[in-house]
């Protein structure tokens, strides 16, 4: 048990200094993802007797941090190719020939 909790420490230290660090840039829905790996995880660590559902959302939680980062490193092209044709804003971002 003794690994357990330091495994959930370490990635709830993780989690929330991914919230709160300026070098992070994540958008929103990278913001509520950290933040809710790392509620669930405190939940984890501070209620061990029934850890049950605040363990499933957890590994919840990092099943989808792990979707998110599957569709933005394999599909983002073509998602920010829909945006620009739509001529939708993407933020930290910049169109061929602007300067």
């Amino acid at each position: 048990m003794l690994i357990d909790d330091i495994a959930v420490l370490l990635t709830v230290v993780w989690a929330c200094w991914c919230v709160l660090s300026v070098n992070v840039k994540d958008g929103i829905v990278g913001r509520v993802a950290y933040s809710s790996v790392a509620l669930f995880g405190s939940v984890v660590l501070l209620n061990p007797a029934r850890p049950d559902l605040a363990a499933t959302a957890y590994h919840l939680s990092f099943a989808l941090l792990g979707v998110r980062h599957y569709l933005i490193t394999m599909h983002w092209d073509w998602f920010r190719a829909v945006l620009l044709r739509y001529d939708i804003e993407i933020p930290h971002s910049r169109r061929k020939g602007d300067a």
